[in-house]
């Protein structure tokens, strides 16, 4: 019986080496791209969980027949808000880390919807969600806007 040489198989440590720092390069130009898409991710959150806290009290309004208001935590609009019908909490959103909210008017106390789903004053009012870092070169805006008859949009860029 004649024994043939048995055959080796598997990766040299050289190969591995060479995986492994094509790998760590291609991991070390999408790391960037990464932080990014989560700053815009962040934004794009915060102004729709605003734009629904909205709709909701508008919403409330109108069928409880009742003003419900919309109101930020201690600390400003950026560290949450509460959905409020009288003293009853009907939601309430936690601190959003990561992107800033700014008013018009500024600072603005609360927003309070009326029965007719228009809101109290009538004014319009917009609220600008950004990025808070300086992860992005060109920040990513958003900008919930309450038109005069209270309905509220989200479009993006500045107010």
């Amino acid at each position: 019986m004649v024994m043939l040489p048995s055959r080796q198989e598997g990766f040299t440590v050289i190969e591995l080496m060479i995986v492994l720092l094509v790998v760590g390069v291609l991991a070390t130009i999408a790391a960037p791209s990464f932080s990014g898409m989560i700053a815009k991710n962040r934004v794009k959150a915060a102004s729709s969980n605003l734009h629904l806290s909205l709709l909701k009290a508008r919403s409330e309004a109108a069928k409880r027949n009742a003003s419900i208001t919309v109101s930020p935590n201690a600390g400003g609009w950026v560290s949450g808000w509460r959905v409020l019908a009288g003293a009853t909490v009907l939601a309430q959103e936690g601190p959003v880390s990561g992107v800033t909210i700014t008013t018009d008017p500024n600072p603005l106390p609360s927003v309070v919807y009326l029965s007719s789903g228009r809101t109290q004053g009538g004014a319009s009012v917009t609220f600008e969600v950004e990025d808070s870092g300086d992860i992005l070169p060109d920040r990513d805006l958003r900008c919930v806007v309450l038109s005069l008859s209270g309905m509220p949009a989200v479009k993006e860029g500045p107010c």
